[in-house]
């Protein structure tokens, strides 16, 4: 040892050269001195070069006992013998090398190096296993012995017989902590079990705000997330579905309430995304509204439905097809009119009065006379079945026919692909005047609902004023024309009669008889939507019961009175008393429109 500290290496110490070996001699002389277990150890000095004696103080007189050569070997002297301390003598092989794997220890014996370290054979001395290894076994060689921990187990201090495994919530690889030392699982993770090498994510719908966790906490009520490894109840977002209302209830922050219907909420949906209260630094989610629904901007989740899915493309809330807006996007801006499933921009001339009120204003009384003149026919039996009654007919029924087709339109059939029927052509029909755009007329001045409600409730009683101011008219221009000498059955001679009149203007009810009580009935046909409202189908933007719907009710009330019971009670009698009367020529004249079909032996199939 001397020797290696001044230098030397071990193969010099073993192997000497002159030059060690003098040096060896020089510390042994000079240096070595000291008293041991079985006495004073010296350099007494001889002359046999390489070769060390041993010397033990025996009886208070020093003897040499044995000598040992630079290969180790102990030779005893002849004679003498090694005395320990215990007063024991020791055999001849006490001196003799231990094995490897072992050490002399104080009794002479050859002990083997203990667990947890490994035999060095350079240094001839027992080594601590590192820190992260170990080793269950006594008396090994080299440093092979000692084993890595392995996955999961680790060895905290030098010296270790055994691995410990780490606890629930840590773990040790190759990669973290080598075995030296368990590592916290990060948050996010968790690892159940001990002696693991990995940790676990959090699966989706669960999360772990903390480190070295042995469970992940579950997303609270009908909460997931979007991602493994969640690190916070933030992560915790509503599934598919359902959304997280705005603002949240104290009472139970963590609520998911159901897509209402009409909507599609994505997952992690939250009305706070959309109202632009959110701290979500990521894409926004919230509720989005499906084709043919409507809601405010305001109150998103408050669902209308759309008749037209055209008038409605979905999207984000509030939003309407070009041109619409309102309750469902039930009307047009002003200066627009609908047509044709869009809004359409009104001309110059139907942003003037000229289309309305004036055109109908001077046409109404000349298409009176018109329709006046072209009936004024008696009702002849032998002609009933002629070609001109055969051809009226034909128009009636044509014209009932579009009009019931205008009126199924109001139901929203959805019919194949394959069947294309212009519903919108055919329900101009029912519409009244709205060919002449009066929505348009004075830059729109009357295109609210209760203008629009009123001129088409009132258009019956418009085309009757028509009819009684002719009627009064032609009374004072007969004064000066009865000496034109125009004809005696002339209108301008005679004037308009009592039964031509009504006969004339009975036609013309009883031909748009449908049309009449579509638009009588239009205040109390209404839609339901999701929310739970009801809006009118003519107006989808007005609420059934609101205070706007309730200021029309007395007009509805009364088109439903006049064109409906009045008009219905009227046309009954008529066909009861008409077997007594119809031999009265003024009788049929006035309700030719009613008789006209009848045939004498069969007038009980006219109607």
């Amino acid at each position: 040892e001397m020797l290696i500290t001044r230098g030397y290496s071990l193969s010099d110490v073993i192997h000497p050269t002159e030059a060690v070996y003098i040096e060896m001699r020089d510390i042994i002389k000079n240096e070595i001195d000291f008293w041991g277990v079985s006495g004073r150890v010296f350099w007494e000095g001889n002359n046999k070069p390489g070769v060390l004696s041993v010397n033990q103080v025996q009886d208070g007189e020093l003897r040499t006992v044995a000598s040992v050569d630079l290969d180790g070997v102990m030779t005893d002297v002849a004679g003498e013998s090694l005395i320990w301390g215990d007063g024991e003598t020791a055999p001849s092989s006490s001196f003799m090398p231990c094995p490897a794997g072992t050490l002399r220890s104080s009794d002479g014996s050859c002990s083997p190096c203990p667990t947890g370290t490994y035999y060095y054979e350079v240094l001839g001395e027992c080594i601590e296993c590192e820190v992260g290894q170990f080793n269950p076994y006594e008396g090994m060689v080299g440093e092979v012995s000692c084993i890595s921990c392995s996955d999961g187990t680790v060895a905290t201090e030098k010296g270790s017989s055994a691995c410990t495994a780490c606890e629930a919530g840590t773990i040790s690889n190759g990669k973290e902590g080598n075995g030296a030392f368990c590592v916290d699982c990060p948050i996010g993770y968790h690892q159940p079990l001990s002696g693991a090498a990995e940790c676990s994510r959090c699966a989706v719908g669960s999360y772990q705000s903390e480190a070295a966790q042995s469970y992940c906490a579950s997303c609270p009520g009908s909460r997931t997330t979007r991602f493994f490894a969640a690190t916070s109840v933030k992560d915790c977002v509503c599934t598919e579905g359902t959304y997280e209302s705005w603002p949240i209830p104290s009472s139970d922050p963590y609520e998911c309430l159901s897509c209402p219907e009409g909507m599609t909420c994505p997952e992690g949906g939250r009305l706070a995304d959309w109202f632009g209260y959110s701290n979500n630094t990521g894409d926004k989610a919230y509720p989005l509204l499906q084709e043919q629904y409507y809601s405010h901007a305001y109150d998103p989740v408050f669902v209308f439905k759309c008749l037209d899915e055209r008038d409605c493309p979905g999207g984000d809330p509030g939003s309407c097809a070009p041109k619409r807006e309102g309750i469902a996007c039930g009307r047009c801006e002003r200066k627009y009119y609908y047509f044709g499933g869009k809004c359409n921009a009104c001309s110059e001339v139907e942003l003037t009065t000229v289309l309305f009120p004036i055109l109908p204003a001077l046409g109404g009384p000349l298409f009176a006379l018109l329709v006046y003149t072209r009936l004024m026919e008696p009702l002849n039996i032998r002609f009933m079945d002629g070609p001109k009654n055969r051809a009226l007919a034909l128009c009636f029924f044509f014209l009932m026919h579009f009009q019931t087709l205008g009126l199924i339109n109001q139901f929203n059939l959805v019919l194949p692909n394959l069947v294309k029927i212009p519903w919108e052509g055919f329900a101009m029909v029912n519409s009244g005047i709205q060919f002449l755009r009066p929505e348009c007329a004075g830059g729109g001045s009357l295109s609210d609902f209760s203008s629009m409600f009123i001129m088409r409730t009132s258009m019956p009683l418009f085309l009757a004023a028509m009819f009684i101011g002719n009627y009064f008219i032609f009374k004072i221009l007969i004064i000066w024309t009865r000496h034109l000498k125009l004809g005696d059955d002339s209108v301008f001679t005679v004037g308009m009669r009592v039964d031509y009149t009504i006969n004339a203007f009975g036609t013309l009810m009883y031909t748009f008889s449908i049309a009449v009580l579509a638009i009588a009935f239009d205040l109390f046909k209404c839609f339901p939507h999701p929310n739970g409202l009801d809006s009118l189908r003519v107006s989808p933007d007005v609420m059934c019961y609101s205070d706007e719907w309730n200021a029309m009710i007395i007009v509805g009330v009364l088109a439903i009175m006049v064109y409906f019971v009045a008009t219905f009670a009227l046309f009954q009698w008529v066909c009861h008393v008409a077997p007594m009367k119809y031999g009265d020529p003024y009788f049929r004249r006035k309700w030719k429109f009613l008789l006209i079909k009848w045939k004498p032996n069969r007038w009980w199939f006219g109607q």
